[in-house]
């Protein structure tokens, strides 16, 4: 039988939430800066033609998608934060056509308009989170 280690809980001090909140500013600092500085080069230096500059957004959002799509494999929808929509709003029980997605996208869109700004803001944080490479840092004890 393997005997399981109880560890016991300290409360945070204040000194100690603050020294984690500094040790986490200075972990964060530097990807955000980067993120910043590559975005400012992309926007504000003159492309040699348009297709380049396309390209260069296009490999700029590519991660972007990729976030996406890490949020889709891991089942991570967005939550309706100012109410969910009724039951009879959702008029088909699987979504398996495109007809079936459309009218329930169009049915769902209120509840989706008034919750925008919030599910912006989470998917912004966590883009950013996810493009400079903090998502995965874990606490290691």
């Amino acid at each position: 039988m393997m005997n399981l280690i109880k560890h016991e809980t300290v409360p945070m001090t204040n000194f100690d939430r603050l020294r984690l909140m500094r040790n986490m500013m200075h972990l964060t600092i530097f990807p955000v800066m980067d993120l910043a500085s590559d975005t400012v080069y992309l926007f504000y230096s003159v492309s040699a033609t348009d297709t380049m500059f396309m390209a260069a957004i296009l490999v700029f959002f590519v991660p972007m998608v990729i976030f996406c799509d890490h949020l889709y494999k891991c089942e991570l929808y967005p939550i309706m934060y100012f109410g969910r929509p009724l039951d009879w709003v959702f008029l088909f029980t699987e979504m398996n056509s495109l007809p079936a997605v459309i009218i329930t996208g169009i049915t769902t869109l209120p509840w989706t308009l008034i919750n925008l700004p919030i599910i912006l803001a989470i998917f912004s944080t966590g883009y950013v989170l996810y493009s400079t490479k903090l998502l995965p840092v874990r606490a290691l004890r």
